[in-house]
């Protein structure tokens, strides 16, 4: 029989804590399976929780939260042979969306409790910290700063492209020094993320940038415009899904990227505030096991 440990954030998103617990007790209190339900508190170590009972022998996890419950789950399941099951009940559940992870909580357990597959993925670790999808410094992270519990509660994700969208209108631009593998380039930009996955990109743009979560590399991604001037048209293109490929560029990273400003901005990982600028990047390849829906 295998022993499960379940990491609960209640306070992710806006779901039903009781119907999660039916479905818990539904597909892994059973002959097969049994599971202990971690609860998170404020101020809690994830990662230390996670390791704990991976010491103690549980041979899979399930992370049951947002995107930051993930992560938090993810960092201690790093470089371990220890499958990571997801169930999103989060706003975003952009990781979700990026394994092709069913958004039902029904039919995500299903997927974890029944036939699936296993997906070795990349991440990413900042300040002792593990992140899985994507760090950003400028529109996003101030757009992630601003929003309440309330706000994504009610609107979901819509919350983020609205709060998004709010900050694009008077924001301007910052000088940044980046440093990807050891070279260092200075640009000026709205807005710079360090990208694991392309989710994102492929809701801005028709064809998305082809970033992997699973190739031993992340993206480092910035808006690029010769002036002021040129803001206004991007924006529009955006908006419509049509920017041009010159429009953003993305230099690839192996190892390690540094951002640096030339004042503090608010940094976001994985749609949570972690901090400002300067921050670090490491990259780790094939960091982590995830169970998601088998392959055809």
């Amino acid at each position: 029989m295998g022993r499960i440990l379940v990491v609960h954030n209640q306070a992710s998103g806006n779901h039903n804590a009781s119907l999660l617990r039916k479905i818990l007790d539904s597909y892994f209190n059973t002959s097969e399976f049994s599971y202990k339900l971690h609860e998170m508190n404020k101020g809690d170590s994830v990662e230390a929780v996670v390791s704990e009972y991976v010491e103690k022998g549980y041979g899979m996890v399930i992370a049951a939260g947002g995107d930051g419950t993930i992560s938090g789950v993810a960092g201690g399941l790093v470089n371990k042979s220890v499958p990571l099951g997801i169930i999103p009940v989060g706003t975003g559940n952009m990781i979700a969306r990026e394994l092709k992870i069913p958004l039902n909580i029904k039919r995500s357990a299903q997927i974890i409790s029944g036939r699936h597959s296993i997906k070795t993925i990349d991440a990413m670790r900042v300040n002792g910290r593990t992140f899985i999808l994507t760090i950003g410094v400028g529109i996003s992270s101030l757009a992630v700063k601003d929003l309440t519990k309330k706000e994504k509660s009610r609107f979901g994700i819509l919350a983020y492209v609205g709060s998004a969208l709010k900050h694009i209108v008077k924001f301007r631009p910052h000088a940044f020094t980046l440093t990807i593998d050891g070279d260092r380039i200075e640009i000026r930009s709205p807005e710079v993320s360090v990208s694991n996955g392309g989710v994102i990109s492929d809701m801005i743009l028709p064809k998305g940038l082809n970033i992997q979560i699973d190739d031993g590399a992340v993206d480092v991604c910035y808006v690029k415009a010769n002036s002021m001037r040129d803001y206004p048209t991007l924006l529009l293109n955006v908006l419509r899904r049509k920017p041009t490929d010159s429009s953003i560029r993305c230099i690839r990273a192996r190892e390690s990227v540094t951002i640096d400003a030339e004042k503090k901005i608010t940094v976001q990982a994985d749609g949570e505030v972690m901090g400002e600028t300067p921050v670090i990047v490491e990259v780790i390849p094939g960091a982590i096991s995830v169970i998601v829906p088998e392959r055809n």
